[in-house]
């Protein structure tokens, strides 16, 4: 059963399960394949859902229930970091990414009363950035050349959103 506060139209987030190590290439985050055997020892062992520091979540396509990718996300007190991983060369992982956002951003800001949320992006992901500003993202820091693509390199981009509670008015707004 999906919960309902994690559910978008495209996606939906849910804990890891032992059948998703058929579909480890998607959500591990490693850049060589991980076989079914370490996958599971992955999710029994760094996922068990004990450490209050860290959480992972399945990102799982609502159209055939495929999991596409995977969500980490390092909670510190009152701030939270998200790292999203998709499955190689999905065509729609842009689209997908900005769906995770949208439904993340606002549930780690402000039901989770984190004081920032950040996540990184390529800058060659157009959706995820506009989503990222819809949810209320701000870009706070450009890397430049930082992500390798067949031909060349792109920028990584660093996103934070700042709980209400903790924004004041800027300097050149006053």
């Amino acid at each position: 059963m999906l919960a309902v506060y994690l559910t978008g139209d495209v996606v939906a987030l849910r804990a890891f399960e032992i059948a998703d190590t058929k579909q480890a290439m998607a959500w591990h985050e490693g850049v060589f394949p991980i076989d079914p055997e370490r996958a599971e020892k992955y999710l029994r062992d760094e996922l068990d859902g004990l450490n209050t520091r860290k959480a992972a979540l399945a990102i799982v396509r609502r159209s055939d229930d495929a999991v596409v990718g995977g969500v980490r996300v390092r909670l510190n007190p009152r701030h939270s970091d998200i790292y999203i991983q998709m499955a190689p060369a999905l065509p729609e992982a842009d689209e997908l990414r900005g769906e995770v956002l949208k439904l993340l951003v606002p549930w780690l800001r402000d039901e989770g009363q984190n004081i920032t949320v950040t996540v990184d992006l390529a800058a060659d992901a157009p959706l995820s950035i506009a989503a990222a500003r819809d949810a209320g993202m701000e870009q706070t820091a450009r890397f430049r050349e930082w992500y390798f693509r067949s031909g060349g390199r792109v920028d990584r981009l660093v996103f934070q959103a700042i709980h209400p509670q903790w924004q004041t008015a800027r300097v050149d707004d006053a």
